[in-house]
């Protein structure tokens, strides 16, 4: 479930956050026997993501993700087999192999919806995603991929890291590989900026179809039809193709007034502010103060 947009503190994947996913993890491990918590515990985050990344991609387990679960389980196998003063080195091996799978799939997680954002992107024109929203779109969309981004290169810095450097059983995942949760954290991100992206995706579409009828029907002339257009839209909540037609043909020429002021010299009527034709219009050229026109 996405959360929120505005609200980056509640991400999450099936309505848990990263912390609730971890704190869940830990709960979860407390039931197994002593030598075996910790791997219980990142096997548990591991396959939460790699349950994710199946529901998305297919039905399988990504080649470098099994061969760490493969290594995992021969270290497992041998702990079975082993001295006792080797059983925590095998198990210790174990925890590493899953601990590098649940990174492999976090990373793969995150690729695959960095690369949903930008198909995204690549399926409508410039102009109808500058247009959306007064281009609050854009800005929004980006403000949340960059977020995930940011968070992401933070995780890679963390990758390496790790505390543990004793007895086996006194650390916890996040002393053992912090670069766990940090992905999980960039993956959430992500997961939201994919998020919104559907959520506005209907109207995208409605506005790249008008757009490329009203450019089909010519009803742009010039960098002044599209922004009358585009103030249209936005301002007005609907298209006004008609407006557009009959303004813009008028007032390209006018440099210094605005689009604001040039709409508020239209008639409004019950259905909006909408105009069939401009009578007169040289009369309200000349209403305007020398030096407005520019003749090109």
């Amino acid at each position: 479930m996405v959360k929120d947009a505005s609200n980056t503190d509640t991400l999450s994947y099936g309505d848990i956050s990263v912390d609730q996913l971890l704190e869940k993890a830990r709960l979860v491990a407390l039931q197994a026997q002593d030598p075996y918590k910790q791997i219980v515990e990142v096997y548990y985050i591991a396959r939460y993501f790699m349950s994710w990344f199946e529901s998305r991609e297919a039905p399988e387990v990504p080649i470098q993700v099994w061969n760490e679960y493969r290594m995992a389980m021969d270290h497992f196998m041998r702990s079975l087999t082993s001295e006792a003063a080797e059983n925590e080195a095998q198990l210790r091996r174990m925890d590493a192999h899953l601990q590098r799978a649940a990174l492999d799939v976090l990373k793969l997680l995150f690729t695959s919806m960095s690369d949903s954002c930008s198909e995204f992107f690549k399926g409508y024109s410039a102009t109808a995603i500058n247009t959306l929203e007064s281009g609050e779109f854009r800005t929004k969309s980006k403000k949340l991929r960059d977020r995930a981004q940011l968070q992401y290169h933070d995780a890679k810095l963390m990758d390496s890291e790790s505390k543990a450097s004793g007895s086996f059983e006194e650390y916890s995942l996040q002393d053992r590989c912090p670069g766990i949760a940090a992905y999980a954290e960039a993956v959430m991100r992500m997961y939201e900026c994919e998020g919104y992206l559907k959520v506005k995706e209907r109207h995208l579409a409605t506005l790249e179809t008008e757009l490329q009828r009203s450019k089909s029907e010519g009803l742009f002339r010039g960098r002044a039809g599209f922004w009358a257009y585009s103030l249209g839209f936005t301002v007005f909540g609907a298209f006004i193709p008609s407006l557009v037609g009959s303004v813009v043909s008028s007032v390209e020429r006018i440099d210094t007034v605005t689009q604001a002021e040039a709409i508020e010299t239209l008639p409004p009527t019950a259905a909006g502010i909408r105009v069939e034709a401009i009578p007169d219009m040289d009369a309200k050229l000349e209403s305007i103060p020398n030096g407005a026109i520019t003749e090109k």
